[in-house]
């Protein structure tokens, strides 16, 4: 159960990998049904590489319709429900109230700093009691999380110590093993910044990167790549950009293909993450697997982003902390060089066949003790 499935054009980080160990499990020869929500143009029912998806309302309501759907078609079928425990705009699924077989939760990251930038104040603390009270009803699932970081997280909020598996997100085969981008020489004074364009995500702050390190660097040029959340929030960076003069220097691409986000990641010398938490940073993989360097806040996890290794790691909302790192990457070519070739290094480690290893063998498990 998720919140989208991999042809949702709203599609995040946390249902990717959700997509991708979908698609695993049903390489291994195990019968899969995928419950999601609806979007429009979409079929009801669909097949994704052995995958049978099921879209079965508007996010919003997917919540009890994954119920009513497990009810009238799974309940004593499956010999396992795999949910994503808190994601998207949805009332979240709540599996162990109903779920009778075991259940492998999906748990990408601390919750509380989305909420403080994604919401008003007023509404933070029943959230973070929603978010307790859900880690209170997973006490007997099997708890899977994309970082040590996460999983440090969810100790503190209660989670079983003997039920968590820590996996990375992997990169496509292609993408891992093709090579980055050519030398500093060769690549433009372009930083880039890439991610759904919702508040938490902080891309606003990449804006404010860029005044900074125009001061110095005068031919230096931002670029946003992403898939549109918030048209709110669009609209408000574009008033900062008119704000700040920065017309002409900022590059929107809104709903990039693939093979355009590449090119211009192997155009770059730097991305931005100015997020308060990541779960991983899948985005992070795919620039340093194209030979960029990433400046992350401090809640991208060590996991992902390793100081001096493949970018550098600044407070979040320091954004003049930022801008140093992001200004020497885009001007000092044998630093960028140097950690272009590791960031490289770095990325290649990421497959999604060694990502879903821990799911499949708790799987392998499971039939074990059938």
């Amino acid at each position: 159960m998720a919140s989208r499935d991999a042809a949702n054009p709203a599609l995040g980080g946390g249902e990717l990998v959700l997509t991708h160990f979908a698609r695993a499990l049903a390489a291994a020869g195990h019968p899969v049904d995928y419950l999601c929500s609806r979007f429009p143009g979409a079929p009801r029912e669909a097949d994704d590489a052995g995958v049978r998806v099921h879209r079965l309302a508007r996010e919003e309501l997917l919540g009890p319709r994954a119920f009513a759907a497990y009810e009238r078609h799974f309940r004593g079928r499956v010999g396992l429900v795999v949910e994503d425990v808190f994601g998207g705009s949805r009332i979240p699924f709540l599996c162990p109230l109903y779920v009778r077989e075991p259940i492998a939760a999906f748990w990408f990251q601390d919750h509380l700093p989305i909420f403080r930038e994604q919401y008003p104040s007023v509404l933070v603390p029943p959230l973070a009691f929603l978010e307790h009270f859900i880690v209170r009803t997973h006490q007997a699932s099997e708890f899977f999380v994309i970082s040590e970081a996460a999983k440090r997280d969810l100790l503190r909020k209660g989670g079983p110590p003997n039920r968590l598996h820590v996996y990375y997100p992997g990169l496509p085969e292609t993408l891992r093993t093709a090579g980055g981008g050519g030398p500093a020489a060769s690549r433009s004074r372009r930083f880039v910044c890439l991610g759904k364009l919702r508040r938490y995500k902080a891309i606003h702050h990449a804006v404010l990167v860029l005044e900074r390190v125009l001061r110095n660097t005068p031919d230096a040029r931002l670029t946003i790549i992403g898939r549109l959340g918030e048209r709110e929030y669009l609209e408000e960076i574009l008033r900062l950009v008119a704000e700040q003069g920065l017309q002409g220097k900022v590059d929107l691409e809104i709903g990039a293909t693939e093979e355009r986000k590449l090119d211009l990641l192997r155009d770059s010398r730097a991305l931005v993450a100015p997020a308060p938490i990541e779960g991983f940073g899948i985005a992070i993989l795919e620039a340093n697997a194209c030979g960029v360097p990433v400046v992350g806040t401090e809640g991208v996890p060590g996991d992902a982003l390793r100081e001096g290794v493949n970018g550098f790691r600044v407070p979040f909302g320091d954004t003049e902390a930022m801008a140093r790192p992001v200004e020497r990457l885009l001007t000092d070519d044998p630093l960028f060089d140097s950690l272009s070739s590791s960031a490289r290094s770095f990325a290649a480690q990421f497959s999604w066949d060694r990502s879903a290893r821990p799911l499949l063998d708790y799987v392998q498990r499971l039939e074990a003790r059938r």
